[in-house]
């Protein structure tokens, strides 16, 4: 996917898959609703997130989307998402027989 494909929130076009988060970003970072998957890495290399919420509509995360966020505190998981859950702050299927990623 190349940049023109992109939106300014690092969603794609057709607004089904989170491509990249906006780089420089700080703090709490809301993935859109609407969003269906994060892609492989969209997330890495985000020296300042705190927090990722991750909306009901998210059913994919490819590997590697959270790589390198070395403040990242918690993730925090809409109750109604078929497939993934928070526990304290712990990303993990809604299963909870895999962890997806534990915060630095």
């Amino acid at each position: 996917m190349n940049e023109d494909e992109i939106d300014a929130n690092g969603v794609s076009l057709d607004g089904k898959t989170f491509v990249d988060c906006p780089r420089g970003r700080e703090g709490e970072f809301a993935v859109p609703n609407g969003v269906v998957k994060i892609d492989a890495f969209a997330f890495s290399h985000q020296p300042s997130l705190t927090l990722i919420d991750i909306p009901a509509s998210v059913t994919e995360i490819g590997e590697g989307a959270f790589v390198a966020c070395p403040s990242l505190e918690r993730f925090t998981v809409d109750a109604n998402n078929p497939r993934y859950c928070a526990i304290d702050g712990v990303l993990f299927t809604k299963d909870r027989q895999t962890l997806i990623k534990y915060p630095a």
